[in-house]
Order: structure tokens, then C-alpha cells, then sequence
């Protein structure tokens, strides 16, 4: 009887794909990205936490905060925080620990400590962004205002007031 068959040869194993010219051949791992820099006003306070960020607040009545009171609570944001929150009022021209209604405050209308103006909430936010340790407020306002002829420079009596109460 005949010899069985020899099997056939296994099909040759496909090739690898020839390489592509613009990958490099065995490419080195990417370095890690450097870390995010470290916030602005997080590396400011670690600088200098004693430094006090003064802003000045200057224009008509919204600037001042003057508002009919209605006794409701103050809101969070108009909570003091002594020693973090100052203000200069016109009045003593001297920094003391910020309270509501600065502009009222500003312009010796202590009574007026039941409304609100917006140095408060927004020194809050400047504190929670860590733009400062100490946020000091100027209030200038003055309610009713002509903008034209009581802030135009460099004549205007509340501009000069202003630069004047800058300067001090």
C-alpha cells in the first residue's frame, strides 16, 4: 500500500507590518508635566501674611451702602472678622476691624450699622481666594454724587478728597 500523505506544511506566519517612518522606532516614555504652579495669592500670603491689600471703594450710593434697614439678620458675608477685614473711616482716619456699612461707617453714620454695602462679602471672597491674609477697605463714596463735577479729575472735591485720604 501507498504511504499515507505527509501532511501539509503549517501556513507561514504573517509578517510584522513594516515600520512607519514617522513613528521613532522604541520611543522613551514622556516625562511627567511639571506640578501646576502653586495659586498667586496663595504664595503671596506665604510670603508676607502681614501684608494688608487696601482697596478703595469710590462713586455714588451703591459704593456707599447706605439702605433702609429692616432689621432682617445680616447676612454671613457681613459677619466682621476682626483683624482680617479693616476699614479707614473718614471719620477717625485711623484702621480699625471692618464692620457693616462701612461707607455709612466711612462717613461717621455710625448708626447706620444695620445695612450693608459690598466690602464685606467681597473681602470675603478675596480672603476664601487667599489673595491676601488682610484686606483693608477705604470708602469714598458719597451718595448722590455728580460724577461729572465731584469725581472728575484732577479738580473734583471727592476726587481730591480721595487722593488725599490715599495719601494718608
Amino acid at each position: 500500500s501507498p504511504p499515507p500523505p505527509s501532511p501539509s506544511p503549517p501556513p507561514p506566519s504573517p509578517s510584522p507590518p513594516p515600520p512607519n517612518p514617522s513613528t521613532p522606532p522604541n520611543p522613551s516614555p514622556s516625562p511627567a508635566p511639571p506640578p501646576p504652579p502653586a495659586p498667586r495669592g496663595a504664595a503671596y500670603i506665604q510670603r508676607d501674611p502681614n501684608v494688608l491689600d487696601v482697596w478703595v471703594f469710590a462713586g455714588q450710593s451703591n459704593a456707599v451702602g447706605y439702605n433702609d434697614v429692616d432689621w432682617t439678620p445680616m447676612p454671613p458675608d457681613a459677619e466682621p472678622m476682626p483683624d482680617r477685614l479693616l476699614m479707614y473711616p473718614m471719620a477717625t482716619r485711623h484702621w480699625t476691624d471692618a464692620q457693616v456699612n462701612i461707607g455709612a461707617a466711612s462717613a461717621g453714620f455710625l448708626s447706620q450699622n444695620k445695612a450693608i454695602g459690598p466690602e464685606m462679602s467681597f473681602g470675603k471672597k478675596l480672603l476664601d481666594a487667599q489673595v491676601s491674609n488682610k484686606i483693608g477697605f477705604i470708602n469714598v463714596a458719597v451718595g448722590g454724587s455728580n460724577l461729572y463735577s465731584s469725581w472728575l479729575p484732577p479738580n473734583g472735591p471727592q476726587w481730591i478728597n480721595m487722593i488725599d485720604t490715599i495719601k494718608t
